[in-house]
């Protein structure tokens, strides 16, 4: 199943978040996608400078992890429908397997490619994100996942600007 939900999640499949939000057994997964991801934008937001690298990944993940909870309550209290679900677990399964972007941050580490990476990744996750957070949330609106997302988005990109 971890093959599918991962396939499914890039290429933004509602049908695979709905999986990954109701299968509890992948939260490991999740965790470890999201801490590969954070080492990955540890390493290419370390400047070059290996020595940074250990804290840039320390800060990476929790901003992941503050993001995560910023979105649960922007998501399940502050904007949430009548019928919204509300289980933070089903959040952060969906989180760490729309954080498969942050892995190609890995490039970010080599000049010529910094800018175009970190762009893509950032979009990328968007995207990953916004469909996970309708379907975790089981929003009927996406207008509505979108806007918990781009409102949670600028703390998160704010943290991360601090590793």
């Amino acid at each position: 199943m971890f093959f599918k939900y991962l396939i499914g999640s890039i290429q933004l499949d509602p049908q695979a978040y709905s999986g990954i939000a109701a299968d509890r057994g992948v939260l490991k997964q999740a965790f470890i996608i999201a801490a590969l991801s954070s080492v990955a934008t540890g390493i290419g937001n370390s400047g070059g400078y290996p020595d940074r690298i250990l804290l840039a990944a320390l800060f990476a993940f929790v901003a992941w992890l503050a993001w995560v909870l910023l979105i649960y309550i922007l998501g399940a209290k502050v904007v949430r429908e009548v019928d919204t679900q509300t289980e933070i677990g089903a959040l952060f399964r969906i989180a760490g397997f729309a954080s498969v972007p942050g892995l190609i941050r890995l490039l970010a580490y080599l000049p010529p490619f910094a800018g175009i990476v970190s762009v893509g990744a950032m979009l990328w996750m968007l995207a990953m994100m916004v469909v996970g957070v309708k379907e975790s949330f089981g929003y009927r609106s996406m207008p509505r996942a979108i806007a918990v997302t781009l409102l949670s988005w600028p703390f998160y990109q704010w943290l991360l600007s601090l590793g």
